[in-house]
């Protein structure tokens, strides 16, 4: 059987197995700032290979924007991070 989740909803899963709650969004960049340089940019490269076809559900929509808003945020921490040499 495949496995139809892609990497933000496995993430999701993870982590709330792990800490016993749904994850906010803050929750994932602070364990996002974690990881190290070639970890985050790994991270990075798998969100932006995930992305495709928008379709027309809300919860599509949602979900897209979702993952925008953290992708964006990702990338603005990976960049502190390099300046702060972390």
């Amino acid at each position: 059987m495949a496995d139809d989740r892609d990497w933000l909803d496995k993430t999701r899963l993870l982590m709330t197995l792990r800490f016993g709650r749904e994850p906010t969004e803050d929750d994932m960049v602070a364990h996002f700032m974690l990881c190290g340089p070639d970890q985050r940019i790994r991270i990075s490269d798998t969100m932006d290979a995930e992305r495709g076809e928008i379709g027309d559900g809300e919860d599509e929509m949602r979900k897209a924007a979702e993952r925008g808003s953290l992708r964006q945020r990702y990338g603005e921490m990976h960049l502190a991070g390099l300046k702060a040499s972390r």
